[in-house]
């Protein structure tokens, strides 16, 4: 599970720039703070914006696309003791 610092950390920054974001503006957000965070990214940034792990994951596939910037699998990216 992800602490709750940083997950509060994270909901900082989504809270901030939700006003900006359209739905794929959200995904889009969500998918590159996960893949910036590493290993257990996407289930702090699941707390952090009340979404599922799988909507998050999802996001990350969305967004890496063969060129974009993910070069983690995403598998990686959850912890290991946190289903997805």
């Amino acid at each position: 599970m992800a602490d709750a610092p940083l997950v509060e950390s994270i909901s900082q920054k989504f809270r901030a720039i939700l006003a900006d974001l359209d739905e794929r503006g959200n995904r889009r957000w969500a998918a590159a703070e996960a893949i910036s965070l590493g290993r257990g990214g996407i289930v702090a940034v699941a707390l952090a914006n009340h979404r599922t792990n799988s909507h998050t994951a999802t996001s990350i596939g969305v967004l890496c696309l063969p060129g974009l910037m993910c070069t983690l699998p995403v598998t990686s990216l959850i912890a290991s003791d946190s289903p997805l």
